[in-house]
């Protein structure tokens, strides 16, 4: 079984809704637990959809690339992506979401980063040859 993975897609929300949990299948071949190939399809998922609604806003169906590695119980992933880049060149500070207060009177959205920082092991962004590099780390549990 291939330890490496790697999937191109558009810029599209449905892309990403057939990538996503191609690699999460993937994973779970590769004898990874439903728990770990579940963070890494939600880490996914909020992170190429802030790449298709902020990054690739102004080219729509822009090509993106998602590869993946399985090292010693640990998962490296690399998205990129032609778009803008990030302000600052780094990813926004996680919010501190309060949480205490009726479900009524919570956000709509603003936790995909938070979602990332907190499932993820490692988040590094850089910008490289007019591509952005969003690499990602996880720890693996095995089934």
């Amino acid at each position: 079984m291939s330890r490496r993975f790697r999937v191109g897609l558009r810029a599209d929300p449905l892309a990403v809704r057939q990538a996503v949990p191609a690699i999460a299948r993937w994973l779970v071949g590769q004898g990874v637990s439903m728990e770990s190939a579940g963070n890494v399809e939600i880490v996914l998922t909020e992170a190429t959809n802030n790449v298709i609604e902020h990054a690739c806003a102004a080219s729509p169906g822009a090509d993106l690339s998602i590869t993946c590695a399985i090292t010693a119980g640990c998962l490296s992933v690399r998205v990129r992506d032609p778009g803008v880049a990030l302000p600052g060149h780094m990813p926004p500070a996680v919010p501190v979401a309060d949480l205490a207060c009726p479900v009524q009177d919570l956000p709509e959205g603003g936790f995909g980063w938070l979602l990332i920082a907190e499932l993820a092991e490692t988040v590094r962004y850089r910008r490289r040859g007019g591509y952005n590099l969003l690499d990602l780390s996880f720890r693996l549990r095995r089934a």
